[in-house]
This record gives C-alpha cells, sequence and structure tokens, in this order.
C-alpha cells in the first residue's frame, strides 16, 4: 500500500517532534529567501541574512525561480501561501496565474556506493539513508513546519513572451488560519530579449518516458482514456522543457525489468497459423499522436532490436499463447525476423508520414553486435536513420544519425564539427556510472545546470537522461531504488509535480538557448581588441596532438586561418563574425616589474590599441600577483598594480571614448588580493568588471578563492588543462569560458 503523503510528514513530525498538539503559540517564526542552488535537508539552517526581498533576471519567455525559507521553533500546522500580481511602474501586470509554486517535500534517498549509483540496493539498511527536499508539490495546499527545520517554498515565474520589458514587484505571503506569518517582496527585472518558445528551442533534449508507470501508479487501464489523461499534464511538462524525442518499445521488455514499470511492447507482434508474421501498431500510433499533440514531434526513437535478454515475445496464433524466440545478432533466425518487421514497420511510417523523423534505437551494445544489427538493419531498409546511446565507437559513427555517448567520452573535434555539417545529433548522457555532476535525489541542484552548461562546453547538440519518469514504488516518499542511486530513474514526480532538480535541469537549457540567441545577435561585423597574458593569448608548448605529436601549433589548437590560438578571445570572434584583434602576450603583465624579463602592456603596449574598437577586453593580474606589489587607488606609477591600472583605464576613456571597454578580474592569481584589486580599480573608473573569482561566475578552471566542491575543482583544472605540466586552461577551458566573457560582452 503507498503511504499517504500526509501520514508521511506527519510520522515525520511525531518522530522528530514530541507534545506538538493543542500548541497555540507559532514561537518564533522565519521566512525568508534561500538559495535554489543547494540540496535542502533536515539538517539544513536558515539563511543568516534573513533575505526579504528577491531581484529575478529574465528575458520574455523565460522561467525564472527562487525558492523561499520557512522556519519556526515550534511545530507550524496548516502552513499556506499565496502570490500576488506582479506590477510594473508603467501600469503593466504579470498575473499571479504565471507563477507555479509549491512546497519542496521531503522524500528518502540514499547516496553513492563505490564512488558511483550503479548495482542492487534490495536492502536499504547497507546504504546511508537522509530525508532531502526534492518535489515540488504544486498540489499541496498546505504544509506542517517542523520546529526548528528549514522547510523550502519553491517560486518560479514564466515571463510572458509579451510582456513589457521593465522592474515587476510582487508579495509573497505565508499563512496560518488567516494570520499572515512572514512577507517576502519579489522584484522581476524583464529584459526586451525574447526567449522562444521551447518547441522551436535548438538543444536536443531527450529524457526517456515510461507511460506504463504512470498507469501502475495512478490504477489505470494502459491506453484507456484515463491514462492518456493522467499522462497529458506529465508530458506537457516535459515538452514545456523543449524535449524534441518520443520514447518507443517496439518490443517486450527491451530492457528487461530493470524497472519496476517494464517497457511492454507498443507493437503486437503476431506468427500467423500459416508462418507468416502480423504487426499491429495501433498503440505505437496512439502513443505517438498523443506526445505530438503535444508539442514533442521532432523525433521518434524505437527500442530495440538488441535487448539486454535477447529474447522476442510475440503471439501464435497457432496455439492461442504467448511464445518467445531467442536469437542473437549474427544468427540467420535473428536476421529474418527483422528483416520483415523493419519493411512492415518502415512502411506504415511512411504511411503516417514519419519515417523521415524515426530512428531504430540501441543502446549500450558493444560495437560488433551494432555492426552485425546495422548490416541487418541496412538490408531491410537502407535509409532507417540510427540512434545509439552508448559507448564511442569511430568504426560506427558516420551510421548513426543520433549519437549520444557517456558523459566520460569524448567526440574528436574534427568528428564533431563534420557531424553538425550532416545535421546529425552529438550529444552526451550521465548515468548512475557518474557520481558528478548528475541528477540524483542527494545531488546538489546546481549539477543538473551544471550539466547543461557543460554541453555548451563540449558543442553539444544537446543531452540524454534515462529517465524521465521511471517512478520507484512511491516516489512521493522514498526515492530509492533496488538498482539505482536514489533520483537515477525520474526526475519528475506523479501528479504533475516537478522537482528541483528537473528546474534547474530546465534552467541550464534555457541559458542554452539565450547564447544561441545572443550569437545572432549584436557583436557581428564589430571589431574586438584583447589585451592579456598567457591566459588570454593561449600558451600550448607541450600540447599532444590526436597522432601523439608535440606539435604547438596543431591545427586542435591553432587557427592558421586566423593566426591566433583558440583561446577564449577567437571562440568568441569567430561565432559572432568579429574582427579579432588579440594582442595578449604569453608572460606580459600589466605594471612595470623589477625584472625586465616580462613585457609590459602599459609601458610598451598600450597606445598600440587601435582607436577605432569596438570592444576592448583587458586580463591582467596573473603574472604581477607574482612579481609586483598591490600598490593603491591612488597610485599613478608603473610599477604597481594599481598604479598601472589608473594609468591604463584614464588613457582608454580619454583616446577610445566610442569603445565599449570590460576589465575581467583574472582567475588563477596569487592570492584574491588582485582580483580584488582589479574590481576595486574599475568601480573607481565605472568600468563593467567580470570577476572570474566570483560566486556569481560558473566555475570553469583555475578560480583559486571561488567556493566550490573540492572534488569537483579536482575533476576540473585536471580536466581543462593543457597538459599534466602545462596549468594553461586548454581549448575546451576556454571555449567554456569564452560563453562567461561573450555573455559579459554583451553588457557593455
Amino acid at each position: 500500500m503507498i503511504m499517504s503523503r500526509k501520514i508521511f510528514l506527519m510520522a515525520i513530525v511525531v518522530t522528530l517532534c514530541a507534545a506538538v498538539q493543542g500548541c497555540r503559540s507559532d514561537g518564533q517564526v522565519s521566512f525568508s529567501w534561500g538559495d535554489a542552488d543547494v540540496r535542502y535537508t533536515l539538517s539544513s539552517q536558515p539563511a543568516v541574512s534573513g533575505e526579504k526581498s528577491m531581484t529575478l533576471k529574465g528575458w520574455k519567455g523565460e522561467r525564472v525561480s527562487a525558492v523561499a525559507e520557512i522556519w519556526g521553533t515550534d511545530t507550524l500546522m496548516n502552513v499556506v501561501y499565496e502570490i500576488s500580481d506582479l506590477k510594473g511602474c508603467n501600469g503593466s501586470v504579470i498575473p499571479a496565474s504565471f507563477c507555479e509554486m509549491g512546497f519542496v517535500t521531503w522524500q528518502m534517498a540514499d547516496g553513492l556506493a563505490d564512488g558511483h549509483g550503479c548495482g542492487s540496493r534490495k536492502d536499504h539498511s547497507k546504504f546511508d539513508s537522509l530525508l532531502v527536499a526534492d518535489c515540488i508539490d504544486r498540489n499541496l495546499v498546505s504544509m506542517d513546519v517542523l520546529p526548528e527545520r528549514v522547510q523550502p517554498l519553491w517560486f518560479s515565474l514564466d515571463i510572458p513572451h509579451d510582456a513589457a520589458p521593465g522592474k515587476y514587484v510582487g508579495k509573497l505571503r505565508l499563512k496560518k488560519e488567516g494570520r499572515i506569518l512572514g512577507k517576502l517582496h519579489v522584484q522581476v527585472e524583464v529584459d526586451e530579449y525574447v526567449l522562444p518558445h521551447p518547441h522551436d528551442w535548438d538543444f536536443h533534449l531527450d529524457l526517456w518516458q515510461n507511460p506504463f508507470a504512470v498507469a501502475r501508479y495512478g490504477g489505470l487501464t494502459l491506453w484507456s482514456d484515463e491514462h492518456f489523461d493522467a499522462m497529458r499534464p506529465v508530458m506537457q511538462r516535459l515538452a514545456d522543457a523543449g524535449q524534441k524525442v518520443i520514447t518507443t518499445s517496439i518490443i517486450h521488455k527491451p530492457w528487461n525489468g530493470q524497472v519496476y514499470d517494464p517497457y511492454l511492447s507498443m507493437v503486437k507482434w503476431m506468427k500467423k497459423c500459416d508462418g507468416t508474421w502480423e504487426f499491429d501498431y495501433d498503440v505505437f500510433d496512439k502513443w505517438v499522436e498523443f506526445m505530438m499533440s503535444l508539442g514533442i514531434d521532432r523525433q521518434i526513437n524505437c527500442y530495440s532490436m538488441v535487448p539486454w535478454r535477447l529474447s522476442f515475445q510475440y503471439f501464435d496464433e497457432l496455439s492461442g499463447s504467448l511464445k518467445e524466440i531467442k536469437t542473437k545478432p549474427g544468427e540467420k533466425a535473428y536476421e529474418d525476423l527483422w528483416v520483415g518487421m523493419l519493411k512492415d514497420f518502415s512502411a506504415h511510417l511512411k504511411e503516417k508520414g514519419w519515417f523521415d523523423m524515426t530512428t531504430i534505437a540501441m543502446d549500450e551494445r558493444p560495437m560488433d553486435v551494432m555492426q552485425k544489427t546495422i548490416k541487418v538493419i541496412r538490408k531491410a531498409e537502407p535509409d532507417f536513420r540510427l540512434s545509439l546511446a552508448g559507448n564511442w565507437h569511430p568504426e560506427i559513427e558516420r551510421e548513426i544519425y543520433d549519437y549520444c555517448i557517456a558523459w566520460g567520452q569524448r567526440y574528436p573535434e574534427e568528428t564533431l564539427l563534420r557531424r553538425k555539417s550532416e545535421g546529425k545529433k552529438s550529444t552526451w548522457y550521465t548515468s548512475c556510472a557518474d557520481a558528478v555532476p548528475n541528477s540524483y535525489t542527494f545531488s546538489e541542484p546546481v549539477e543538473s545546470c551544471q550539466t547543461i552548461m557543460e554541453m555548451i562546453v563540449r558543442n553539444s547538440d544537446g543531452f540524454l537522461r534515462w529517465a524521465y519518469n521511471c517512478w520507484p514504488i512511491d516516489p512521493m516518499t522514498d526515492s530509492r531504488y533496488d538498482n539505482y542511486a536514489s533520483g537515477d530513474c525520474f526526475l519528475v514526480y506523479p501528479g504533475n509535480c516537478s522537482s528541483v532538480r528537473f528546474e534547474k535541469l530546465r534552467d541550464g537549457i534555457e541559458e542554452f538557448e539565450k547564447l544561441r540567441v545572443l550569437e545572432r545577435s549584436v557583436l557581428e561585423g564589430k571589431t574586438l581588441v584583447t589585451c592579456g597574458d598567457s591566459f588570454t593569448e593561449g600558451d600550448f608548448w607541450d600540447y599532444i596532438d590526436a597522432e601523439g605529436k608535440n606539435d604547438r601549433f596543431s591545427p586542435e589548437v591553432y587557427d592558421k586561418e586566423w593566426g591566433c590560438y583558440m583561446t577564449y578571445p577567437y571562440w568568441i570572434a569567430r561565432r559572432n563574425g568579429m574582427r579579432l584583434v588579440n594582442m595578449a602576450k604569453c608572460g606580459s603583465t600589466l605594471a612595470l616589474p623589477a625584472e625586465k624579463k616580462f613585457e609590459c602592456f602599459v609601458t610598451e603596449k598600450l597606445d598600440s590599441i587601435p582607436k577605432d574598437a569596438d570592444y576592448i577586453l583587458f586580463k591582467f593580474g596573473i603574472n604581477d600577483s607574482w612579481h609586483l606589489p598591490v600598490g593603491t587607488i591612488d597610485d599613478v606609477t608603473t610599477d604597481t598594480f594599481c598604479g598601472a591600472w589608473n594609468i591604463v583605464l584614464s588613457w582608454v576613456q580619454e583616446n577610445c571614448p566610442d569603445a565599449k571597454v570590460g576589465v575581467i578580474a583574472s582567475n588563477f592569481c596569487k592570492s584574491k588580493e588582485w582580483s580584488d584589486a582589479t574590481v576595486m580599480m574599475c568601480e573607481k573608473y565605472g568600468v563593467p568588471c567580470l570577476n572570474e573569482e566570483s560566486e556569481d561566475v560558473p566555475y570553469f578552471y583555475g578560480q583559486k578563492f571561488r567556493p566550490y566542491p573540492d572534488e569537483l575543482r579536482k575533476t576540473k583544472d585536471m580536466e581543462y588543462r593543457v597538459s599534466e605540466d602545462n596549468l594553461h586552461p586548454d581549448v575546451a577551458a576556454h571555449r567554456y569560458e569564452s560563453l562567461i566573457v561573450e555573455k559579459f560582452l554583451r553588457t557593455l
């Protein structure tokens, strides 16, 4: 029997707070804004700052989110919330109906085992368990808040596409029995940019759906009207996140019984009395048409010609019973079975007009098995598209239209670019094999967003995750699974409830799309001048290319046509059709050190900045931090860091008055003192500054003083350096940084 949420929550109250009945006093109550990037547990403490106002910034069409914290010294029974309309200064209004809110309810979760989330977990006593706040329960109208325990409350606003740019202010109230316990203010600053509708997003999102879980949890008959009604809001939420792929199962249990609700065949296989085959696509068609009606209409993935058991169930007309054929790729029986089915299936797809959007999909199959399977597919229908989620196999890559490889693997850059030119999809996926970043219920929510940001860095077309809604027995109270770490198999909850993880994933996708929009905007044709040291010019002195050769001018890192390394200025200029003047030089300092081995920018290059530059970027501090004093804000000499900034910034304002100037407070300095000094000098001159050591900047490489989990920091820095001995950022790091700097550039 499934434990009701009310009983579950009350059980926690009884366990952790005795003698709460009859309490009339609410005690001390705190209601403030919290941190949507962190995972709340029962040990979480309320934010010290106690912020009563929150400012969110977004484009028209974008979703912005925040989390509020409820806390009290006593138990708060039947707490409710209400949100007002958001009103603008010019009389414009964003109605409260554009907001979605919900108490973030508590689920049991476990953790990693030996650094991963795979393997049997049927005996939960062998794993550490904790309560985490993950489900955003939009259906829970009131909540009992435990004493001295933070209760999160989620807030999201879908900014209307037709909203007038400007500031909008609303109020969030916390109430109990009609009495106001607390008030929060939310201000939303709407930008003039417009984010396209999710259906039109470029990001290739592939979260595998499980319609069978919805039927089981709701006690509904498969494929009944009631089943489709229950699925509609759940799958609409997926469509509203930009989902592009419909998950279909064309055989019985393609993944055996690894989930609580196994995938049954949407195609009925029948062997006639005369030995011929007949296929019924009625369920398949209903499911596909249903998903298309919600706006998920780019691709249909059909699983799988290579099931995990290599057994194929069918109805035998002669015996009137279900039977199985056990065969595998490479055997004649396998070829005979599938050639006939694929011919019939392709004819049906062509009749429906779906052939060109359909792929025969497989996952995590060995290369030799894939090669044998591809041979059968090509014999049956040469024009079938193929999809594979699994290991990188260059031997079959050209055969795969939609290729999704494991998180720890990489496409060769040349191959990735070629596949893009061919219109193929190249993506990555995370799984139970990956510790961080990931989207378990015990993962930090920000990891879901970082996963998508990493897709930007890798130049991926999108992201795949198994699965969207493969629920355990009662996900509303217990997210643990028998075979995988908690939350590995689902991102949303029954009752059309989202999760903190899913919302952060969606945040990342919106950032992906915003960058795509910006790429097509105002920077095209402009001149970009960049000034800095080796972290801007690039230093690949010991680079080993794909063939194992030491080549610092390899086309993998150096673009001969542009005459520069593929550092962050290069990627910005190339993406936006800009003219690049990269004046950066390895070993440069901004100021003049006592040692003469450094090139001093202020004395040797400042006067060479083109006067017609449209954008000028400075990034200094690494070499200065090891060889020069910081100095003071009033220094005007060339031998201190601050003195050099005074000279540079005043010169630029006098000689390049029309240029848009920005400064990057550099990562990788000796101490935070240098980045702080850079920020200070920029404030003095009113020059915008991007502080790479700030918590507001995503971690990409070498941000030694930015708070960040040590495990993730070590992984990132090892992954994004040129080599073990060369600590300069590699091309991937520069591409990542370019996205951050480009966003900054557009604010100048």
